[in-house]
C-alpha cells in the first residue's frame, strides 16, 4: 500500500507533465521540486525511520528542505563512499540546482520558461530513478 508520501510524490510529477503540456512553466518546477522531496522523505523514513527524520525536523530551526538534503546526503556518502562517492555529489549537484530554480519559480519576478521547467522536471526524474537503483527499496 502506497504511503500518503508516495501517492504525493506521485501527484506531484504527473502534475508537472500536465502544467509542461500547458505551459505552466513555473508551476510545473514546483511540483518537480516536491514530488522529488517527498520521495526523499519516503526514502529516509525507510532508511532511518519516520521517528527519528521527525524529531529531526522538528528539533532544528533550519530549513526543513535543507535538512531532508542534508540527511539524504549523509546517508548517500555513508553508502557510496567506497565504491562512487561522485554520484552522490552529483545527486548533490542535481538536488541544489533543482531547488535553486524551484526558488526562482516560487519567490522571484523572473519567469520560468520552457527549457528550465522540462530540465528541473528531469532533474527531479534523475534524482529519483538514481536513489531507487542505490537503494533498491519497493516504496
Amino acid at each position: 500500500m502506497a504511503t500518503t508520501l508516495l501517492v504525493k510524490y506521485k501527484e506531484n510529477f504527473e502534475s508537472a507533465q500536465i502544467l509542461i503540456d500547458h505551459a505552466k512553466w513555473n508551476s510545473s518546477v514546483h511540483c518537480s521540486y516536491y514530488g522529488c522531496l517527498q520521495y526523499i522523505k519516503e526514502l529516509l523514513y525507510k532508511l532511518k525511520s519516520k521517528r527519528v527524520i521527525d524529531q529531526s525536523l522538528k528539533n532544528n530551526s533550519a530549513s526543513t528542505h535543507l535538512l531532508l538534503i542534508n540527511s539524504l546526503m549523509s546517508e548517500l556518502v555513508g553508502k557510496l563512499y567506497r565504491d562512487n562517492i561522485a554520484l552522490s555529489v552529483d545527486i548533490n549537484t542535481a538536488l541544489s540546482d533543482l531547488k535553486q530554480i524551484r526558488e526562482v519559480a516560487d519567490y522571484t519576478p523572473d519567469l520560468i520558461d520552457e527549457v528550465t521547467s522540462r530540465r528541473a522536471q528531469e532533474s527531479a526524474f534523475e534524482i529519483v530513478n538514481c536513489l531507487e537503483n542505490i537503494y533498491k527499496l519497493s516504496i
